[in-house]
């Protein structure tokens, strides 16, 4: 197992502490069933404030997300059954169920849907709202620790980290054109896959994430500022 990490800076809040933790930065119940056992799985030091923060948003997001994918989709073999069981154990199947009951009775615009996740010809489905702010930090949580560990420096508070949540087809174009120009691209088993360019001087750079082969999103992270790790 590996040692706690030293005294330093937290990737994500990047304040400085005596005591760090390791942090996933792909959340570990969030990788499916088919994963390799032998995959390692990416971690960075951070601090137990943003330790605890991020893992309840996680937990959150992993039930509202996971109640979306099919049990069929290979990249998020396992994903809805802990989505559920993960609803069960922190007694929110009563809160979920009274807003899907809700959200049915209101007319839901098309462009609110998340992309990839429905609706799915005449399968029946009912809708779940995904909270934007949480998606949105969880999203630059994740881009804060693929650079660290890539690029081994940090995304200082001054750069901007833009999002973008395309369509499936404009994802498949974007991500081709990175993965086959400039870009590198990382697979941590069929549950996560991520491309990513920079510029020469690493002021600019362009990520493409696809989580369970359904949740695809662009980030544009522009510096001001690099922060080099020691």
């Amino acid at each position: 197992m590996a040692r706690k990490p030293s005294r330093g800076k937290c990737v994500y809040c990047l304040s400085s502490f005596d005591k760090l933790q390791w942090d996933h930065v792909f959340p570990r119940l969030w990788y499916s069933t088919t994963t390799p056992q032998d995959l390692e799985k990416w971690k960075v030091p951070c601090c137990n404030d943003c330790n605890q923060r991020y893992s309840k948003l996680e937990q959150d997001l992993l039930i509202r997300l996971g109640l979306g994918v099919g049990r069929k989709d290979p990249g998020a073999q396992g994903i809805a059954e802990k989505a559920v069981n993960s609803m069960r154990r922190q007694g929110q199947t009563k809160k979920l169920l009274e807003e899907i009951t809700r959200l049915k009775a209101e007319p839901i615009p098309p462009q609110s849907l998340l992309a990839n996740f429905g609706p799915y010809g005449n399968d029946q489905q009912y809708p779940i709202s995904i909270p934007n702010g949480e998606l949105e930090a969880f999203v630059r949580k994740l881009i804060r620790g693929i650079n660290y560990l890539i690029d081994r420096s940090y995304i200082e508070n001054d750069s901007d980290i833009d999002l973008c949540f395309p369509r499936d087809l404009d994802a498949r174009n974007v991500t081709n054109r990175l993965s086959k120009k400039v870009g590198r691209t990382y697979c941590l088993g069929p549950s996560l896959k991520v491309t990513c360019a920079s510029t020469k001087d690493s002021a600019e750079s362009v990520y493409s994430i696809e989580i369970w082969g359904k949740l695809k999103v662009f980030a544009f992270v522009e510096r001001q500022k690099i922060g080099i790790s020691h």
